[in-house]
């Protein structure tokens, strides 16, 4: 298992570690319920170490991601941010990326943990030495993610930024000496953002903020948060899902071609979607597999993730579920450890 530049101070502060995409993290600390009232009502603090981060560039750096990424690059201008997606062939999603772009000559890909090597490797193969430059900086780098209202106001304190940036967009500056990214991508929930500084320096800047007033949070709250949104690891394999499934397409281009372009400009649909169901009673915690019925009994759908929520104990999950039962409001029940659990499809645009 591979640990990031801030797993010294998590074990030193008693976090409960675990795993994830083959890295050692904090499942949470001393009080879950702390953690989430810090994230969505000060200011919570994610290590999001793990995630994927690639630099290109060179001449030619926009035109060769842009036949290969499914958004248009031509829309993203300098300093802003872009989601995009790589896929295979056949559709499927290999990583679920964030550009961010500094010029037509030089980017910063920010891609999920699990695929950091696949994607890597991909960027390498088609590009380095075509008078570009591929570099992993995975490891070269730490991340912190940023979650709640007061969350700007303390990172302030630590470092002034007159031209904080906005959602959607990236800024690059220097604090002691070290050239850091601060982007407003929203990785851990809509309102959140991301400081990606050299590794070295990781634990001096989680302790300054920590002394500001962040808290540092984990693993189950940032899943919690991320179910809520109707965002999680979905570049799995053995799940295979396509923009489709996932409500992604408005990330996939129909002016330009990419790798699975055409299975995407196809006019056929898959059968359901991945949706988030929200529990309208406090329930015992839902299995991964469980089936998902509606209000007639008939089984409509599977979970595929969920955690819950320690304020009120009402859990929340992501489901791959048929349609018509995908739209925001459809009744439907949860069946696990033999109990019926009363749910709604969440409308994830409020969250």
């Amino acid at each position: 298992m591979k640990e990031t530049p801030l797993t010294s101070v998590h074990r030193r502060l008693g976090a409960d570690m675990g795993s994830e995409a083959g890295w050692v993290l904090p499942r949470q600390y001393r009080n879950l319920i702390d953690e989430h009232s810090a994230a969505r009502s000060a200011c919570g603090m994610f290590d999001i170490s793990p995630l994927g981060k690639f630099r290109l560039q060179g001449n030619g750096a926009a035109q060769s991601l842009d036949s290969l990424l499914s958004n248009d690059i031509t829309d993203c201008c300098d300093g802003h941010l872009q989601q995009t997606l790589l896929l295979r062939p056949d559709g499927v999603i290999l990583d679920n990326i964030t550009l961010c772009r500094e010029s037509a000559g030089r980017f910063l890909l920010i891609g999920s943990a699990s695929q950091a090597d696949v994607t890597y490797n991909k960027l390498y193969k088609l590009f380095h030495g075509q008078s570009l430059e591929v570099v992993n900086l995975t490891d070269d780098y730490c991340a912190i993610a940023f979650c709640g209202p007061e969350s700007e106001k303390v990172f302030q304190q630590v470092q002034q930024l007159p031209d904080f940036p906005h959602p959607g967009e990236f800024r690059i500056f220097r604090h002691g000496g070290q050239r850091c990214f601060l982007t407003h991508a929203g990785l851990v929930a809509a309102d959140s953002f991301e400081l990606f500084c050299p590794a070295s320096h990781g634990i001096d800047w989680f302790e300054q903020l920590m002394s500001k007033g962040a808290i540092p949070c984990g693993l189950r709250t940032r899943e919690y948060l991320r179910i809520q949104r109707g965002r999680y690891d979905i570049t799995r394999d053995s799940l295979g899902l396509t923009p489709k499934h996932v409500g992604l397409e408005k990330f996939c281009s129909v002016r330009k071609e990419y790798e699975g372009a055409q299975i995407m400009q196809q006019s056929t649909s898959p059968d359901g979607r991945l949706i988030t169901l929200k529990c309208s009673e406090a329930c015992p915690e839902i299995r991964i597999g469980s089936e998902v019925q509606n209000q007639e009994g008939q089984k409509v759908g599977t979970i595929t993730v969920s955690a819950e929520s320690p304020s009120d104990n009402k859990g929340v999950a992501l489901a791959y579920v048929t349609h018509p039962h995908t739209r925001p409001g459809t009744h439907l029940h949860i069946i696990s450890n033999g109990h019926a659990i009363p749910a709604m499809v969440a409308d994830t645009t409020e969250s």
